[in-house]
């Protein structure tokens, strides 16, 4: 269950990072719900359909307030639906502008992948994007 909270973080990172990136600098709003979602689907296409809503949700509710407590996005405004307001910060850029060194082949930036979003990624590969991720800027 551990990892499996893990990889749910991972994903709902990613999305959020994401969802940022694409309104960049404007003010994005992040509802946990739709995150919830998106990393649902995540999971049922590696046949693991049995996530609860409810823990999902405060799962990427708590991925958001990380983030913004780690200084990678501002939450300008949240309401008690679980709904947030962001901005990605300058640390957010600067870590969505490196890139990520299991792909050095590739040689594409963490926005690059992150604006294809979780879809094309293979489970195994999201793991180590996340953490290196987080590895960059550190």
């Amino acid at each position: 269950m551990m990892m499996r909270n893990l990889d749910i973080f991972n994903c709902a990172a990613l999305e959020i990072m994401h969802t940022s990136l694409e309104k960049f600098p404007n003010l994005v709003v992040v509802d946990p719900n739709d995150i919830a979602d998106r990393v649902r689907d995540y999971f049922i296409e590696n046949e693991e359909n049995d996530l609860d809503s409810q823990s999902l949700f405060h799962t990427c509710h708590a991925t958001i307030k990380w983030l913004n407590q780690e200084g990678f996005i501002i939450i300008e405004q949240s309401f008690i639906s679980g709904v947030c307001r962001i901005v990605l910060t300058q640390k957010g850029l600067n870590a969505l502008n490196s890139v990520p060194k299991f792909a050095d082949s590739e040689k594409k930036s963490f926005g690059q992948y992150f604006l294809e979003g979780v879809r094309p990624l293979p489970f195994s590969l999201m793991g180590n994007l996340m953490a290196d991720f987080f590895k960059s800027i550190s």
